[in-house]
């Protein structure tokens, strides 16, 4: 088994190496990217996607892409506003994507008073920290997950929110992969999640590749398998596919569970709670 790093820094740090997930499953490619144009064609294009890894991304983005800026700048303030530019380049690849936005505007809040022999530090610091911030966030979430499973459960997922999608173990398939450090025997369905197949092409991949028993089933076939129905839940929370699989795992008596963090998720669920029942007046 390979352990997944989606995103890091190059050995000279003049670049972000990350995992290509275009390619996948067939193919575990990585991409180097080195400009401003390679950083925008790669969230546009889904190379890189889920909405905590392009945060994660963006801020790598950041961090390496103004070393060239800094070092062609004529003066501080120049500085300061081709890094404002290639942030508002950076968010047009991807202006819905809510982590991306998020992350570019705490890096220019971040440095707006700092000068500019120090912003290339500040930025490196600052990328770090939201990367550390992300994996620390993805291992409570699956520490708080574990304690629903039980050895020999069978569990259904959907969509992708594990190590491709995140850091480290993920939101949703973190539980999953850390059951199988523990010792646990669990089985997962993962659905294909239409119309992209995050789930047959991602979640398949990285369940196998952690040595999880993973099935792949069609989007349909969700209310017909086994006990537990765990998706991750972004800032998209009521979309139609959502509810459907609410209903059914009604239907089926399936228990349902949203995997998130307080703030991706809507003030409706429950203050900062890391897993928690989907409350039924989100149907």
């Amino acid at each position: 088994m390979e352990k997944l790093v989606n995103i890091k820094l190059n050995a000279a740090e003049d670049g972000i190496i990350i995992v290509d997930q275009r390619a996948l499953p067939l193919d575990l490619k990585y991409l180097e990217i080195k400009t401003q144009e390679q950083a925008y064609d790669a969230i546009e294009s889904l190379a890189v996607r889920g909405a905590p890894a392009i945060g994660i991304f963006a801020g790598y983005s950041m961090y390496v892409l103004s070393k060239q800026i800094i070092k062609d700048a004529k003066s501080s303030s120049d500085v300061h506003q081709k890094i404002e530019k290639l942030a508002e380049y950076l968010n047009s690849s991807r202006p819905t994507a809510v982590n991306l936005n998020y992350v570019l505007t705490r890096v220019l809040k971040r440095i707006k008073d700092v000068d500019c022999d120090k912003i290339i530090s500040v930025l490196r610091e600052e990328a770090v920290k939201i990367h550390e911030e992300d994996k620390a966030m993805c291992k409570a979430i699956s520490e708080y997950g574990l304690t629903l499973l039980k050895d020999g459960m069978g569990v259904i997922t959907h969509c992708n929110a594990g190590p491709l999608a995140t850091s480290e173990y993920g939101t949703a398939q973190g539980p999953l992969i850390m059951s199988k450090e523990r010792g646990l025997n669990i089985r997962v369905y993962a659905d294909e999640t239409r119309p992209l197949l995050q789930g047959a092409r991602l979640t398949s991949f990285e369940l196998h590749n952690s040595g999880v028993d993973v099935t792949l089933i069609c989007d349909n076939m969700a209310s017909l398998v086994r006990d537990l129905l765990t998706l991750h839940l972004s800032e998209q929370t009521e979309s139609p596919q959502t509810e459907i699989l609410q209903i059914k795992s009604e239907q089926a008596e399936l228990q349902f569970y949203a995997n998130t963090t307080e703030y991706r998720f809507i003030p409706l669920l429950l203050l900062q709670l890391l897993i928690c029942h989907v409350p039924r007046e989100t149907i």
